[in-house]
């Protein structure tokens, strides 16, 4: 991904819950913020976050390595109860996904750190839209 600054994000995939994506994250904002770097992150799409229990997400535990921690809408745009694909998501909820949405947030964020790092939803082939996946999401 690149900003308009020309800064590169790095971005964070694999395929399915639980294959470490925020772990990943998490340990990689911690290590370069160890290093002195100052480090944003960001989980545009989140899926299987119960609402109840927002604390326990993802984007929650991301947001907490952050010092002030940012609110929970600047770090994921699309949050979702199923734990489906994105789309799958998308459509149950009717709210579709905006790639373009996801980018301009990225760009705006990127030029403020060090580093800036996205956590996607599932592996590069997961679909977003009808007709992009997240590979589209990280050459934007």
């Amino acid at each position: 991904m690149r900003s308009q600054s020309d800064k590169l994000a790095i971005f964070i995939t694999g395929t399915d819950t639980g294959a470490g994506k925020t772990t990943i994250t998490a340990a990689l904002t911690l290590a370069l913020q160890q290093k002195g770097q100052l480090v944003g992150v960001m989980k545009p799409v989140e899926t299987g976050m119960d609402p109840q229990r927002q604390e326990e997400s993802d984007t929650a535990r991301l947001r907490s390595l952050l010092s002030p921690p940012p609110p929970f809408s600047s770090i994921c745009l699309y949050a979702f109860p199923q734990p489906l694909a994105p789309l799958a998501c998308a459509r149950e909820a009717g709210t579709p996904i905006d790639v373009a949405r996801i980018a301009s947030r990225v760009q705006d964020l990127t030029h403020q750190f060090s580093y800036f790092i996205v956590e996607g939803a599932g592996g590069v082939l997961t679909p977003i839209t009808p007709k992009q996946s997240m590979r589209d999401l990280i050459v934007t």
